[in-house]
């Protein structure tokens, strides 16, 4: 297919096809990590939208003399956007996404993950984590739409300044869309397999929240923080934080719900779930070869990778 590959035919050499996440992905696949079933609508569906749809002389005449203030930018942002979401998706992307859907929702799959993966995300020098979209429990039928949606994220007014501030102009820039069997999380979070704060590389910490981790990485709660020691994986410092809602479900994408009153207090990870969980990441910073920021999510029976970038803070 010209527009749509299976995460398990993607690899770095096709970063500039399926964003850094999506390559990412499929690297992380042929490793044997845990990674649920999906697929990358290539930065070429997102060209030939722009193509056919005429968008690109548009934004170009809109963006010209852009500059950092905030008026400017919100001006661009929203004109460009308004756009994109107005265009109709070409006939010959729609057709592979919904064949590659079917194929999803043939295996069980009644609501998926759609997560913008740029081009020029997740290097060592620069992490485009957070200035993009992602939605989260979105039904088939809603799917077009977040992918209309994540295209839209790359000219969205904080994406803008940091484009601007990276000396990266619009024409340098192209984005695809990761779309995935969306794990119904009982918990998540993230695992940074260098100490962020101390730099010390003989340490690994992990976060975890009940719920997904959209909770976490907005700042709506305070995570459980571990400090483990990378020799032998011990726990040297675990910082318990209560936790009263929790990001779940909402029915077509999702919402705020309380935490049960039985786990408001409770530990997220037991030390055997940290012990399994600090493998896998020790394993995928091995297989990259440098300090790794890792999404991860459990069901509650095992461990999920979402995604695994460079730790840019080294």
């Amino acid at each position: 297919m010209r527009f749509v590959k299976n995460l398990s035919e993607l690899d770095s050499s096709l970063a500039k096809l399926a964003g850094g996440k999506g390559a990412n992905l499929g690297e992380l696949l042929k490793i044997g990590m845990p990674v649920p079933e999906g697929f990358v609508v290539l930065t070429s569906a997102f060209e030939t939208f722009l193509q056919q749809a005429g968008l690109k002389e548009k934004i170009d005449r809109i963006s010209r003399g852009l500059n950092p203030e905030i008026d400017s930018v919100r001006f661009v942002s929203a004109k460009i956007r308004d756009l994109i979401l107005k265009a109709e998706v070409p006939n010959e992307v729609e057709m592979e996404v919904v064949y590659a859907l079917d194929a999803l929702y043939s295996l069980g799959a009644r609501s998926f993950a759609v997560r913008s993966s740029a081009t020029v995300e997740d290097s060592k020098e620069a992490s485009w984590a957070g200035q993009l979209e992602s939605f989260l429990h979105l039904p088939k039928d809603k799917v077009i739409e977040g992918i209309k949606k994540c295209w839209a994220s790359i000219f969205s007014p904080r994406a803008l300044v940091y484009r601007f501030h990276k000396g990266r102009s619009l024409d340098q820039m192209a984005v695809a869309v990761v779309v995935q069997w969306m794990i119904n999380a009982e918990k998540a979070g993230v695992c940074f397999t260098i100490n962020p704060v101390t730099r010390d590389y003989s340490q690994m910490i992990i976060e975890a929240c009940w719920g997904l981790g959209e909770a976490l990485v907005s700042g709506k709660v305070t995570p459980d923080t571990y400090v483990i020691e990378k020799d032998g994986l011990k726990i040297v410092q675990g910082i318990l934080n209560p936790q009263a809602y929790m990001v779940v479900d909402g029915a077509g994408g999702t919402k705020m719900a309380p935490v049960p009153a039985a786990l408001r207090e409770s530990p997220k990870l037991s030390d055997r779930e940290l012990n399994t969980l600090a493998r896998l990441c020790l394993k995928i910073e091995k297989y990259f070869g440098h300090p790794c920021d890792i999404e991860w999510v459990s069901d509650g029976k095992r461990f999920y990778v979402v995604q695994a970038r460079p730790v840019t803070v080294v």
